[in-house]
């Protein structure tokens, strides 16, 4: 089984969710903007002439944070946050597909998305490093740009609200 991978780093110096995802060999793949500040996050994920793949929103008045991932109008990914102990467990719906888990341990800042007991994709956050920033790798055959839209949204509900951005 073979692997793609990405880095995922949040731009510096931002005060409102902004992020760049690179390939492999450094080369840009997808930017990721915030419309601005705002009492709900909505980002904008696009390939790098600047054509839109999806919307991420923050649903209005959920607690903890939902957000959905939504292409056009169709929401095609519905995440957000339950919390276990010691770990992190993000629920994560993919239209009719409801059996990918996402966990994560919470000291070591490291997430698996699961089907069926298979990691599909794996995220990893740097300790040390100005911005939040990531590698992934994600299976051959999974939905690449949903799933780096997934990660997006985890250092939205896990990381960004705490520090009070955007």
């Amino acid at each position: 089984m073979a692997y793609k991978t990405y880095q995922i780093k949040q731009k510096l110096w931002s005060f409102i969710p902004n992020y760049e995802v690179r390939d492999d060999i450094g080369n840009l793949r997808y930017n990721v903007k915030s419309n601005g500040f705002s009492l709900w996050k909505k980002l904008h994920f696009k390939d790098t002439e600047g054509g839109e793949i999806f919307i991420i929103e923050q649903k209005r008045w959920s607690f903890p944070a939902k957000f959905e991932v939504r292409e056009g109008n169709t929401v095609v990914a519905e995440v957000h946050q339950r919390l276990a102990f010691f770990k992190y467990k993000v629920d994560f719906f993919i239209g009719a597909d409801t059996d990918i888990e996402i966990t994560g341990n919470i000291f070591r800042r490291e997430f698996d998305f699961e089907r069926n007991g298979q990691i599909i994709a794996s995220v990893s956050k740097k300790r040390w490093s100005w911005g939040d920033s990531y590698g992934m790798s994600i299976l051959e055959g999974e939905d690449q740009e949903l799933m780096l839209a997934s990660a997006v949204v985890i250092d939205l509900i896990l990381y960004n609200n705490s520090k009070g951005r955007g």
